[in-house]
C-alpha cells in the first residue's frame, strides 16, 4: 500500500479566507457590521493533477497515436470561486474582502481561517482505501489525495478576550469579569466538545509549567451534537465552544507560552504547535499594535494612535546581511488592495473604556501587504506628530515594529516547458498567466505573452509571493477574432512541512488551450447556448521546488516593540522651517510687527534679518541677534502694511557650523516670504471720461480700475453711453474693506469710441453702431497711502487718446 509522505496534505486543505456565517457572529455596538452586499458571481473550475513526476518531461503519446492528440492533466475535482465580469477567477477577492472588514475593526484580531474544499470524487491515482492503480503517472502519487472533512479538530487560547466580537474573523469572547492585578481572563475555543489540558509557563521555563484541566459542559456537548446532526453546514454558534476562565498568579512584564491538548467526544486528539505568547496587560497605556496573517500570503498591520497624528507603514524583507532597520526602503512589497491603501477608523470611547485603554487613542490605521513565503519580514509603523519641527518632518516621532517569519514550506517555481498547438492552430495568439491563491491580479505572473515567443519563470525571485494553490489561465485568439479564456487550479498548496520536510519531486502539468471556433453563434438544440470551446492544444508546465530554510509551515511573530524614536543630529544646526510668521497688533496703525518662533535642534547663536524696501521711521531695525539653547521669539518692528518682505536666519552652533534658512541663497523655508497685512479702508471711486473731439454719443467699451490688485466696480451712465463726448461722475462707487499697502498700485484701463444711435432728451442710447477701431489705453501709477487719505486724482497725460481722470478717496472700513 502506498504511503503518504509527511509533507503532503490533502488538496482541500488550502487556506482561504471565508466569512463566518451570520449565525456565528456576535456584533457589538462598537462595531458596525458591513452593509449587506449582493453575493459575488461565482463559477466552478477544474482542479488538475500532474501528468508525471521527475526531472524529465513525460513521454509523448505512444506510437500510432494521432499527431493531433492532446495530452492534458486529468481533473481531480472542482473549486467554486468568485469571478470577474469576464468569468475569470478572482483568487484575491476573499483576502481583499477580509482586509476591508478588518480595517474597520477597533482591534483587528484574526482567530478564524477556514478551508475551501475541492468538490468531486477522490483522486483516482490515490484512492482513500489505498492500493496500487494502473495507468497512473510514476513518482509520488498524491499531489492530490483522498478528500476529507475540512472540520478537523482544533483549539486555540485567547488571553484577555473581548467581551463582544468586533469582526467576523474573530471567534473568541468571554463575559466581563473583575480580576486582580496578577490575573487575566482567557478563553479556550474548540470546534468540538471534550476534555482540554492547558499548560502554560513563563518564557524560558518550559520545564515548570502550570496545568489547567477543562472540559465542555453537558449543555455545550448537547448543543454541539444536535447541531452536527441537524445543520446543513458546520457553522453557527454551536460550532465554536468557548471555555472561559481566569489565570491567576501571573507576573508583570513576563511573557508566557502555552500548549493545548484536546480529546474530543469523537475520540479525536489535537495538540497545538506554535502558539502566540500572552502577558498581563497592566502596563499597557495604549491599544496593542497588531500584525495578523491574512491567509497564506499576506499580513494585516494595524497601529493605534491619537487624533491628529498620522501613521505610515514600512514593510521590508530582511535578507541575509540586512539590518533590522525601520528606516530602510529597499523593498516595495505589494499592497493587498492598491485602491484602498492604509485605512484609518475611529475607535469609540466605550470600546477604549471597556478594554482598559487610554481614552486618547481614538484612531486606528491598518494596511494589508503581501509578503514572500520563507522570509523574515520587518513590519514598522511610524507615528508622526502634526506639530513636529521641520528637521523631523520626514521622520517618525514614535514607532511600533515587529519581526515576522512567514511560513517556510518548499517554494514552487513554474516554467512553461512546451506549448503544443494542433495542426491548423499554430498561428493562434496564446498567452498563459499564473496567479497564486489569495493574491490580487496585480501579482499575476505571465508565463507566456501573446506578443512574445519567450516564456518566463514564475516564482524564481525569492521575494515573489508563491504560497498556496496556483490558478493558471490560458488565452487563445485566432486571426484577431474571438478571445477564449480557460482557467484551472494546480493544487500546489497541498505541500506543507510538519515534523520533517522532504523536497517534492518536479511535477508536470498539462493545461488545455481552448478556442471557441464560432464566436457569437448559438449551438445545440433544446436549450440553446454558445458554441462550446475546442481544445486546440496544451501548455506543459514544469513545477520545481526549492527547500525552505526553517522548514516550518507556521507564522512566527516576535513580541511587538514600541517607543519614541531617537534621532541623530544633522551635521549642521537646524531650525523649524515650517514655522509661519505672524503680525501682532501695533499701537501705531502705520507700523506693523513681524514675529516668528525660532525653534532649533541645539544651542546656537543666531542672526535674523527682515529683508525689504519699506521701513517706518523710528523703527528698531530689521536685524535681530542673540543666543538660544532650544528656541526663542524673534520680533521685527516697523514693517510697512501691505508690503512684501523675506526673512533670513543664520545659525551657528558651538562647533562653528553655520546654516542659513530663507531669504536669497538660504535653505528652503516656505513661509519666509511674506506680505504684511495691509491697511484696511473703503475705497471710493469717481471719474472723468471723454473723447478729445466733439461727438454726439460716446460708447464706454472698457473702464476698469484696480487698487493693489482689487477691482472697483465703477458707476457708469446707462447703457455705458455718454451723451456728447465727455462725462463726469463724482466719487460714489465703493470697494469695501480693501487691503492696501504703503504704496498703492492703481491700474486703469480705458477704451472709448464714437457711437451713433437714438437719443431722448439728454440721454443717449448708442444703439446704432460705434467706432470699432478705438484703441485700448492703460495707465499704472503708484500712489502713497497718505495721498489717498487726503484724496488723489490720477490724470492721463496730454498725449493719451482719451480724457481720463480717476478720483480716489479713502473711508473707514465697513467692518471693524
Amino acid at each position: 500500500m502506498p504511503t503518504t509522505p509527511r509533507w503532503l496534505r490533502p488538496a482541500i486543505a488550502t487556506a482561504s479566507v471565508v466569512a463566518v456565517g451570520a449565525a456565528s457572529i456576535v456584533v457589538g455596538s462598537m462595531f458596525a457590521a458591513p452593509a449587506p452586499a449582493a453575493a459575488p458571481t461565482t463559477a466552478e473550475f477544474p482542479v488538475l493533477q500532474p501528468i508525471g513526476y521527475g526531472p524529465v518531461a513525460p513521454d509523448a503519446p505512444a506510437d500510432g497515436a494521432d499527431e493531433d492528440d492532446v495530452t492534458t492533466s486529468p481533473e481531480q475535482g472542482t473549486r467554486t470561486v468568485p469571478v470577474d465580469a469576464d468569468g475569470l477567477p478572482l483568487p484575491g477577492s476573499d483576502i481583499e474582502g477580509a482586509l476591508g472588514i478588518l480595517s474597520e475593526s477597533p482591534d483587528p484580531v484574526v482567530d478564524d481561517w477556514d478551508f475551501s474544499p475541492v468538490d468531486g470524487s477522490d483522486d483516482p491515482c490515490s484512492p482513500e482505501e489505498g492500493g496500487e492503480v494502473g495507468g497512473c503517472p510514476n513518482g509520488l502519487h498524491g499531489a492530490t489525495f483522498a478528500l476529507i472533512s475540512p472540520d478537523n479538530l482544533w483549539g486555540m487560547l485567547r488571553a484577555n478576550p473581548p467581551v463582544e466580537i468586533t469582526n467576523p474573523y474573530e471567534i473568541a469572547h468571554c463575559p466581563a469579569a473583575e480580576v486582580g492585578p496578577n490575573a487575566l481572563r482567557y478563553s479556550v475555543v474548540t470546534n468540538a466538545p471534550g476534555a482540554i489540558e492547558l499548560r502554560y509557563w513563563a518564557w524560558g521555563e518550559e520545564d515548570h509549567p502550570t496545568t489547567i484541566a477543562l472540559s465542555s459542559s453537558p449543555q455545550q456537548t448537547d448543543d454541539w451534537e444536535s447541531g452536527l446532526a441537524e445543520a446543513e453546514a458546520f457553522e453557527g454558534d454551536w460550532a465554536t465552544l468557548q471555555h472561559c476562565g481566569i489565570l491567576d498568579g501571573l507576573e508583570k512584564y513576563v511573557r508566557y507560552d502555552y500548549e493545548l491538548a484536546i480529546h474530543d467526544t469523537l475520540g479525536r486528539e489535537f495538540t497545538s504547535s506554535m502558539t502566540t505568547p500572552f502577558s498581563l496587560p497592566d502596563d499597557r497605556t495604549a491599544p496593542p499594535f497588531r500584525v495578523e496573517p491574512l491567509g497564506r500570503n499576506a499580513i494585516l498591520a494595524s497601529a493605534p494612535h491619537r487624533d491628529g497624528t498620522e501613521v505610515r507603514f514600512n514593510v521590508q524583507v530582511i535578507d541575509p546581511g540586512d539590518a533590522d532597520d525601520c528606516t530602510a526602503t529597499d523593498d516595495r512589497l505589494p499592497l493587498v488592495d492598491q485602491s484602498r491603501g492604509a485605512t484609518t477608523v475611529d475607535v469609540s470611547a466605550e470600546y477604549l473604556a471597556d478594554h482598559g485603554y487610554l481614552p486618547r487613542y481614538t484612531k486606528r490605521t491598518s494596511l494589508g501587504v503581501y509578503v514572500p513565503s520563507g522570509s523574515t519580514v520587518l513590519v514598522c509603523a511610524g507615528v508622526y506628530e502634526p506639530d513636529r519641527p521641520g528637521w523631523l518632518w520626514h521622520e517618525a516621532q514614535y514607532r511600533y515594529s515587529m519581526v515576522v517569519q512567514t511560513p517556510d514550506t518548499p517554494r514552487p517555481t513554474i516554467t512553461l516547458d512546451e506549448l503544443d498547438l494542433r495542426s491548423g492552430y499554430e498561428h493562434a495568439k496564446t498567452s498563459i498567466v499564473a496567479q497564486w491563491e489569495g493574491t490580487g491580479s496585480h501579482l499575476s505572473c505571465t508565463l507566456l505573452s501573446a506578443s512574445s515567443d519567450t516564456p518566463r519563470t514564475c516564482g524564481a525571485d525569492p521575494h515573489d509571493v508563491t504560497r498556496g494553490d496556483v490558478w493558471v489561465t490560458t488565452e487563445a485568439t485566432l486571426n484577431g477574432d474571438w478571445r477564449t479564456d480557460w482557467s484551472a487550479l494546480l493544487p500546489l498548496g497541498s505541500i506543507d512541512c510538519h515534523d520533517d520536510c522532504v523536497t517534492p519531486e518536479t511535477a508536470w502539468y498539462s493545461v488545455p488551450v481552448k478556442l471557441q471556433q464560432r464566436p457569437g453563434e448559438q449551438c445545440g438544440s433544446g436549450i440553446v447556448g454558445p458554441c462550446p470551446a475546442t481544445t486546440i492544444g496544451s501548455a506543459r508546465l514544469r513545477v520545481d521546488w526549492t527547500d525552505g530554510i526553517r522548514g516550518a509551515d507556521t507564522w512566527v511573530f516576535s513580541p511587538p516593540r514600541a517607543g519614541a524614536v531617537e534621532h541623530e543630529l544633522d551635521p549642521l544646526p537646524q531650525m523649524d522651517w515650517l514655522v509661519t510668521p505672524t503680525f501682532p497688533a501695533s499701537s501705531d496703525p502705520r507700523s506693523t510687527f513681524v514675529q516668528f518662533v525660532l525653534e532649533v535642534d541645539r544651542p546656537v547663536s543666531y542672526t535674523a534679518k527682515l529683508l525689504g524696501d519699506c521701513q517706518r521711521p523710528g523703527s528698531s531695525g530689521f536685524e535681530v541677534s542673540g543666543e538660544t539653547a532650544t528656541g526663542t521669539s524673534v520680533v521685527f518692528a516697523g514693517a510697512c502694511p501691505g508690503e512684501a518682505y523675506s526673512i533670513q536666519v543664520a545659525l551657528t552652533d558651538e562647533g562653528g557650523n553655520t546654516n542659513v534658512f530663507g531669504g536669497p541663497g538660504g535653505n528652503p523655508w516656505p513661509d519666509s516670504r511674506i506680505i504684511v497685512p495691509g491697511y484696511r479702508y473703503n475705497v471710493v471711486l469717481g471719474q472723468r471720461l471723454g473723447l478729445k473731439e466733439s461727438v454726439d454719443q460716446t460708447k464706454v467699451r472698457q473702464f476698469r480700475v484696480k487698487v493693489d490688485g482689487q477691482y472697483i466696480e465703477p458707476n457708469l451712465p446707462a447703457d455705458d453711453c455718454i451723451y456728447g463726448n465727455e462725462s463726469y461722475l463724482p466719487p460714489s462707487a465703493v470697494l469695501e474693506n480693501a487691503r492696501l499697502s504703503e504704496s498703492v498700485t492703481v491700474e486703469v484701463t480705458v477704451q472709448l469710441a464714437e457711437s451713433w444711435g437714438s437719443t431722448e432728451g439728454t440721454r443717449a442710447y448708442c444703439d446704432a453702431d460705434y467706432d470699432s477701431t478705438a484703441p485700448v489705453y492703460r495707465l499704472t501709477q503708484e500712489v502713497s497711502i497718505d495721498d489717498l487719505l487726503a484724496g488723489a486724482t490720477i490724470a492721463a497725460p496730454d498725449d493719451a487718446p482719451y480724457v481720463t481722470e480717476v478720483i480716489l478717496r479713502l473711508a473707514p472700513p465697513s467692518e471693524p
